[in-house]
């Protein structure tokens, strides 16, 4: 009998619309850039992506400069305003000194399911960049969805 090494890999990274729903998942993780974004709109976006679904979620982010690091935690900060309720356990955490790769790599446990904006890009190399979701989906192998980018909805054209 000849029992073969099969790799499962997570299918590609899922662009959400208004009829798609999260599978059930652990924790959800959100990635937000350092850019401005509409955050009540993303709140209540999340907030209906979770109901009956999710019961954590950690809201992340990754500065360049560690005096950035304050005005991040305020923004994380607000956005838990808009998605906490009694039955939804959410956590923010603010990475410095180190790249989304490396920062994602520490925060991720088995089961996680990660939420991403489509225009978030991080630097990889030198002289490119490239979009968090690709970069979690293929490097990492987990799963990924991806809320697009409303340029007519939002401060400076963010969600």
């Amino acid at each position: 009998m000849k029992v073969e090494n099969l790799m499962v890999h997570m299918s590609d990274p899922v662009i959400l619309s208004n009829n798609t729903c999260l599978p059930p998942t652990q924790r959800l993780v959100i990635l937000m850039p350092e850019y401005p974004v509409d955050l009540a709109s993303l709140g209540h976006y999340v907030r209906e992506l979770a109901v009956n679904h999710i019961s954590q979620i950690l809201i992340m982010t990754v500065v360049k400069e560690p005096f950035a690091s304050v005005h991040m935690a305020n923004v994380l900060r607000y956005l838990y305003a808009f998605i906490h309720d009694p039955f939804l356990h959410v956590d923010t955490r603010v990475e410095a000194n180190t790249n989304w790769l490396k920062a994602i790599k520490t925060v991720s446990r088995p089961g996680d399911t990660f939420l991403v904006l489509s225009d978030h890009l991080v630097r990889v190399g030198l002289f490119w960049n490239q979009p968090v979701s690709e970069l979690i989906a293929k490097r990492l192998d987990m799963p990924v969805y991806i809320l697009t980018v409303d340029k007519d909805v939002g401060k400076n054209g963010r969600v």
